[in-house]
């Protein structure tokens, strides 16, 4: 498993994906997600 620090992220699949966001299934092949402090924000 690698560790990295990050503020934000974002994953790209070579194809479009089915993936879950807090509950919420989505279809897409880019999931974005990033840290606000004091709080919790999902980007899809």
């Amino acid at each position: 498993m690698l560790q990295r620090k990050a503020r934000s992220v974002e994953v790209k699949a070579p194809d479009v994906q089915w993936h879950e966001v807090d509950g919420d299934v989505h279809r897409g092949n880019v999931l974005r997600a990033q840290i606000v402090p004091g709080g919790v924000q999902v980007v899809s």
